[in-house]
């Protein structure tokens, strides 16, 4: 609009009226434009369609919204889809439509901008590595990647097979190529190749597969989808990717929420090695329990006798919901072991596995020592003192003094001169112990397992057939070696359409021979084991060298100790032999109902034979301390201990017997699923071993001397303690052991809404002659309640990056079963009693009917995922725990016959979380996988009677209960540094210096150092796979978190007669010696002789708060590099396929570490002995090869 105004330089005056008329415009104008916008944003999507081409429907939500929606063709060109949409908004329905298509896109003002998504980096370098080649990945119907599905080009010899991750490269494939997807565990399938290089296929597997798949809760196999509860799964690639090693072994540094305890941390007797979300039990057997093809093993069953190569994987039981199936039995976690079983339908199939491991020597310079030179002027300097002076004068005893204190003594007397002296000594200085050991004890140790598979299937009979040969060399020279023996057959019938019959045999035997590596005679650091000439050369050893070299009685047999020639002389055998029978029959008496019995019995024979010839050290020792040199002697009492070969034998054996009848339901009403399921079962463990010491033995014929008098008491007259009496050792004895029985009834049901909605339920009642009257006689089963809601399949959950989500949560109950009986037990002597002849007994345990089963209750909250196309996938789970009527120590009326008794009075709590993700970050010819895992695990004592309260109840590794404490808690004695006049070590007493060493100990916890946990209470584990083409590369790397370790620390008190090497570490050459050193130096002062105020100053320190440090560590815990060689085409090769590896593991590598040590705070040894070091290293290098 233009204006002319007659007059310039006036004002120009508009008409009121037409001001008005402007303003209704305008104000009418943004009305409108406001209305379009809110149209356009707000306008809601119906569509219904059905394999419509995606340009027509993205043309229908622009005739709905108003949006212009730019896209480029053919980016497009081919696309249908199929969606159902009430009502969505815009950006809603474009989300829907994008959906599992590699578009992104863009709202800028009216228009939507559809994107083709951009390849990160590595896909592009992939990308460009691939070429023109077909890539794929090969999934089931469930979304579980498919290992070894045959992918060949119809009409053609070019073919491959998927690997572990179900991925696949095809070179040389053209458009309009057919490929044929065949193997056992999907129905054929073909696809017709198109424009596209990279391919994802859902693939129809076979009925028989899909049941082996889901979780084995060692009486149900539950699909993943269903499984309300917390779990860890180690399946058969990651588990045989460990190899040379044990069952357990393997789950270490692998699966989040599992922490294994390396400080050889004891528990009521038990080794708890392995703890499953923390420790549960004071008192009672701490380990989860051990479930093998559905039945639980007993506690005295030796996993290892099963072959590692005879496991197809192992599920971790983590929650109530979880493991409380098991019941009284279930509340430290459960291991669920399931061995390889013969499948129908599957085509024949023969594997050979071989694999050698090389284990190094220990590292015996892991503890830094002070050299042989200055260990002998300590020695001149303690000699000068009078350290030695009560044992050279002792000749009732005759102990043992030092090769070095023996020259001295010599000298002294004037038996040798001074330059005797110095030449003797200057030998001594060349030897350095550990040189000796590596060269003469100990070798590289060498380990093979082989193995060899046959299996197949038809429609009526699916078979496994294994053998298994294991043997292994010790790093100990002339050990003659381990062997192990195992057959294992599983065969499945199907003699009828809905019946079907299950059957396993294994059988297994090993035999050990073994050198048992005890060096408590390498006391000095300058012993020397062998002559230039390579004969064995004797060491001090429990009797003093200078008697035994002047004793001179023609009846006495060799009395000098040569370690050589003990191990050359060593005869120890022990063989293990079990038989495991499982059988089972299913019948399906409807679609949705099925029964099953099934049965185990399993029996364990163990022998032990330690045969002590008359050479060797332990025979002519008591042959030589019995002897009578008495001329008028009865002849036959002449030797009450007859020469010859001392024979030490035992045995014990086992039995178990399981029986289980169930019946199953699982129906589908619409979209309505309920499966359930009740069993009963009963079982009986007994047991029993005998041992004995036979004397005069001959292994050439068997015989032995049957009459020794072992309760007649017999003078000494030789070495130790002269004129005494002893009885001549009886290693005869009998255990019988109690026969233990458990019936049980229990249940479960789920039921699934849609697939969205789940709820499950179990409870299990447990009745057993372990349990007191009381406890049988009432009805209070374990149970357990979960719920699961698979958020990801509700209609308003719509995600571009989340394809999968699943919140889930369990409560419920489990059980320890503890190690008392409700009933008296007594225990009787082996030997009459020595001053009046006869027999005895003592109280084990009192009468006890209201004994019960601990219980653990577990809240667990959790959710699973899966995101980016499968590309991230993982779980989250957070837990809270209680535990009750623990068994523990409390007073008793002494007039019950003990002063105290084990009854459930302690409780402990405990919570923590659990992450675990896997991702796979490149696909194609070069992939790149990774996983990880982090878990935190707390326990904390919250009643028990008589607690630890003082400093020192808390200064060991092991479990120290105390109330409002960590259940491993771990303590010092609060450090107030070096005595400047003396160098003796200060602690704290009542808030002021001190050195009342014995009444720090005493002191209250809450006055000295409180650290926090001597185990983890944070772990992680990262794995890494990288494979390009038929190469690949893993790794795994280990985290330990918030716990504290105490280092090895220096003998400051130099009372000991005998200073073993082993106790003079080179923290000696820092050791206080002047006024003043306490200004650059904590070591403290090393002293002789040691006033009696002062005689726990050692202790004081070693345990002292400047000795403990944080454990907080990374490691690289081992690596493989493996290649697989897969037959191409219709060779005639007769291989399909093979594996090749090479795996060092117990690298033991640090990355980092929270001190500035360079110990591993894993290690609790070194201190006391030198030959302790942590587990060597070992190299593995191993082969399959598939028939």
């Amino acid at each position: 609009m233009q204006i002319i105004a007659d007059n310039i330089g006036m004002p120009l005056r508009i008409p009121p009226k037409l001001l008005l008329i402007m303003k209704l415009t305008i104000f009418i104008l943004i009305i409108a434009l406001v209305q379009v916008s809110a149209r356009g944003f707000g306008q809601k999507i119906t569509l219904n369609t059905n394999h419509t081409p995606i340009e027509k429907v993205l043309q229908s939500i622009t005739n709905q919204s108003g949006y212009e929606i730019l896209y480029d063709l053919k980016d497009l060109k081919d696309q249908k889809v199929s969606l159902k949409l009430n009502n969505v908004s815009v950006e809603e329905a474009i989300k829907t439509v994008l959906k599992d298509l590699p578009f992104t896109y863009q709202i800028i003002k009216n228009n939507i901008v559809l994107k083709k998504e951009e390849p990160s980096f590595l896909e592009r370098l992939a990308e460009r590595w691939a070429d023109t080649d077909i890539r794929g990945m090969v999934r089931n119907e469930r979304g579980e990647a498919l290992e070894g599905i045959t992918i060949m080009v119809k009409g053609a010899k070019t073919g491959t097979r998927t690997n572990a991750n179900g991925e696949f490269v095809l070179k040389g494939v053209k458009k309009g190529d057919v490929l044929v997807f065949t193997g056992v565990a999907i129905e054929p399938f073909e696809y017709t190749v198109k424009d596209d290089k990279n391919i994802e296929l859902n693939l129809k597997a076979r009925l028989v597969q899909l049941e082996e798949v889901g979780i084995n809760t060692g009486y149900q196999k539950i699909s993943k989808e269903r499984f309300v509860g917390s779990y860890s799964q180690l399946d058969s690639a990651a588990f045989h990717r460990r190899a040379g090693m044990g069952i357990l072994e393997r789950l270490d540094g692998t699966l989040p929420g599992i922490l294994f305890n390396k400080k050889f941390t004891y528990v009521a007797g038990y080794n708890n090695t392995i703890q499953i979300r923390g420790i549960n039990t004071i008192n009672s057997n701490p380990n989860p329990l051990i479930v093998v093809d559905n039945f639980p093993m007993d506690a005295r069953f030796d996993l290892n006798s099963i072959n590692p190569n005879d496991v197809e994987n192992i599920t971790i039981l983590k929650d109530a919901a979880a493991s409380s199936i098991w019941g009284a039995r279930a509340g430290n976690g459960v291991i669920v072991i399931t061995t390889k079983k013969g499948k129908l339908n599957t085509s024949v199939s023969v594997t050979a596995s071989s694999n050698v491991t090389i284990e190094n020597r220990p590292n015996l310079y892991y503890t830094p020592k002070i050299n042989t030179n200055d260990f002998i002027e300590l020695e001149k300097e303690l000699f000068s003192k009078g350290l030695y002076t009560d044992n050279l004068n002792n000749t009732n005893t005759w102990p043992v003094v030092s090769p070095v204190v023996e020259l001295l003594n010599e000298y002294s007397k004037g038996e040798i001169n001074q330059n005797e002296l110095d030449q003797k000594l200057e030998v001594l200085k060349g030897i350095d112990i550990r040189e000796e050991l590596n060269k003469h004890i100990y070798r590289t140790g060498l380990r093979q397992q082989h193995h060899l598979t046959l299996n197949g299937g038809t429609n009526a009979i699916g078979y496994n057939f294994s053998y298994g040969y294991n043997t292994t060399k010790s790093n100990i020279q002339n050990s003659k070696g381990n062997q192990q023996y195992t057959l294992n057959t599983a065969v499945i019938f199907k003699p009828l359409k809905n019946w079907e019959i299950q059957t396993q045999v294994a059988y297994g035997k090993s035999k050990t021979q073994h050198v048992p590596p005890d060096l408590s005679w390498a006391r000095y650091p300058y012993l020397q084991l062998s002559d230039i000439h390579g004969n064995a050369l004797s060491v001090p050893y429990q009797i003093r060298t200078k008697y035994l070299d002047t004793i001179n009685h023609s009846g006495l047999l060799d009395w000098q100790f040569r370690p050589l020639d003990e191990i050359k002389l060593t005869n120890n055998i022990a063989t293990n032999q079990f038989t495991n029978i499982n059988l089972g029959t299913s019948y399906k008496i409807t679609d949705w109902l099925t029964a099953s019995i099934n049965y185990q019995y399993l029996h364990q024979i163990n022998l032990r034979k330690a045969q002590n010839s008359i050479e060797s050290y332990f025979t002519r020792d008591l042959v030589n301390k019995f002897f009578n040199p008495n001329p008028n002697v009865d002849p036959n009492l002449k030797y009450p201990v007859p020469i010859g070969s001392i024979l030490r034998a035992a045995s014990d054996q086992s039995s178990t017997s399981n029986g289980r009848a169930s019946l199953s339901f699982n129906k589908f009403f619409g979209r309505h699923n309920i499966a359930a399921m009740v069993a009963t079962e009963a079982s009986e463990t007994t047991g029993n071993g005998d041992s004995n010491l036979i004397y005069g033995y001959d292994p050439r014929n068997g015989s032995y001397k049957p009459n020794v008098d072992f309760y007649s008491q017999y003078p000494l007259t030789f070495a130790t303690s002269l004129g005494n009496v002893l009885q001549i050792p009886n290693g005869q004895g009998v255990n019988t052991q109690s026969t233990n029985r458990v019936i049980s009834l229990l249940a479960n049901i789920s039921y699934n809404f849609a697939d969205k909605y789940y709820l499950y339920g179990s409870a299990r009642r447990d009745g057993s002659n372990m349990f007191g009257v009381k406890t049988n006689n009432r009805w209070k089963p374990l149970w357990s309640i979960g719920s699961k809601w698979q958020l990801s399949k509700e209609e308003f959950f719509s995600s571009l990056w989340l394809q999968n989500l699943a919140i889930r949560t369990t409560y419920g109950y489990a059980g320890n079963p503890g190690s008392q009986a409700g009933r008296m037990t007594m225990i009787f002597a082996s030997l009459p009693q020595s001053l009046t002849g006869l027999t005895y007994a003592q109280v084990n345990s009192i009468n006890n009917p209201d004994l019960r089963w601990e219980k653990v209750s577990t809240f667990n909250l959790g959710a699973d995922f899966t995101m980016w196309k499968g590309r991230l996938y993982g779980s989250m789970d957070m837990f809270w725990k209680k535990s009750t009527d623990l068994l523990a120590n409390y007073p008793m009326d002494p007039s019950v016959g003990v002063n105290a008794a084990m009854i459930n009075s302690a409780d402990m709590k405990g919570n923590g979380f659990e992450v675990q993700l896997n991702s796979k970050n490149v696909q194609g010819p070069f992939s790149w996988i990774s996983s990880f895992g982090v878990s935190y695990s707390k326990t904390i004592v919250t009643k028990v009677y008589q607690g630890g309260y003082r400093a020192n109840d808390f200064i060991s590794y092991s479990l120290n209960p105390s109330e409002g404490k960590l259940a491993f808690s771990f303590s010092s004695y609060k450090w107030a540094g070096l005595d400047p006049l003396t160098g003796d070590p200060q602690g704290y007493l009542n808030g002021a210096i001190s050195k009342d060493y014995d009444a720090i100990f005493s002191d209250s916890i809450q006055n000295q150092v409180y650290h926090g946990s001597s185990i983890p209470l944070y772990s992680t584990t990262i794995g890494n796979t990288i494979s390009y083409k038929n190469f690949s590369l893993s790794f795994v790397i280990t985290g330990r978190f918030n716990y504290y370790f105490r280092k090895p620390a220096l003998e400051i008190n130099n009372t000991d007669v005998e200073l073993g090497a082993t106790r003079l570490m080179a923290d000696y050459y820092q050791r206080w010696q002047k006024p003043g050193d306490e200004k650059n130096t904590s070591i403290p002062s090393v002293i002789y002789p040691v006033p009696p105020n002062l005689f726990s100053r050692s202790s004081f320190y070693s345990a002292a708060q400047i000795n403990v440090l944080r454990a907080d560590n990374i490691k690289l815990q081992d690596i493989r590099f493996g290649y697989t060689w897969i037959r191409k085409g219709n060779s005639q090769f007769p291989f399909k396929s093979g594996q090749f590896f090479f795996y060092p593991n117990n690298l033991n590598l640090i990355i980092w570490r929270k001190n500035n040590s360079s110990l591993d705070p894993d290690f609790s040894g070194g201190s006391s002995d030198p030959t302790l070091a942590p587990s060597p290293k070992t190299w593995t290098v191993g082969a399959s090869i598939n028939l």
